[in-house]
């Protein structure tokens, strides 16, 4: 039962770190481009694929590199992985 409780709240503080990298990086690429336009303004009114799909594909990378971070074998702690 330890173990069971252990892997999940080891998987659930993944989770939050990839939301936690996701919202960052979104915040990041909203200040970097703030000048140049808006991606939520793009998307939304001018249905801009070419900036929908860069923030899709920003976001799958977050999401693939931190599965790849759960997915691969325990060094035994989570400072470690």
């Amino acid at each position: 039962m330890e173990l069971i409780t252990k892997q999940t709240g080891e998987g659930l503080i993944f989770l939050v770190l990839m939301f936690l990298a996701i919202g960052a990086a979104k915040l990041l690429s909203h200040w970097r481009l703030r000048h140049v336009y808006s991606a939520s303004h793009e998307i939304v009114e001018h249905s801009h694929l070419a900036i929908g799909l860069r923030q899709a594909g920003m976001f799958l990378g977050i999401g693939i590199g931190m599965i790849g971070t759960i997915g691969g074998p325990s060094k035994g702690s989570m400072l470690l992985d």
